[in-house]
């Protein structure tokens, strides 16, 4: 299934999205502007993938562990806002 990954370029992607959704958790007065970083970064790094040749698994990839850091911290800390 993963044997055409482009594995670096997922793991470096995936770093990044990780740190935006780290930094719209843990900053409290800018939290709309890193969400809407994090977005774009995100459909960025989707067709960037595509782009490059890498394989829908690479950006399936991404996806899930973006999507692991978010689940992570709305769990520890829930939202406060609603």
């Amino acid at each position: 299934m993963f044997s055409d990954a482009n594995i670096i370029l997922t793991l470096i992607l995936s770093l990044i999205s990780a740190v935006l959704c780290t930094a719209e958790y843990l900053v409290g007065k800018c939290r709309a502007l890193f969400l809407v970083l994090g977005t774009l970064y995100m459909t960025a790094a989707c067709f960037a993938i595509i782009y490059f040749g890498g394989a829908l698994c690479d950006a399936l990839l991404v996806v899930a562990a973006t999507l692991a850091v978010r689940l992570f911290f709305e769990i520890k800390f829930g939202r406060k806002d609603k």
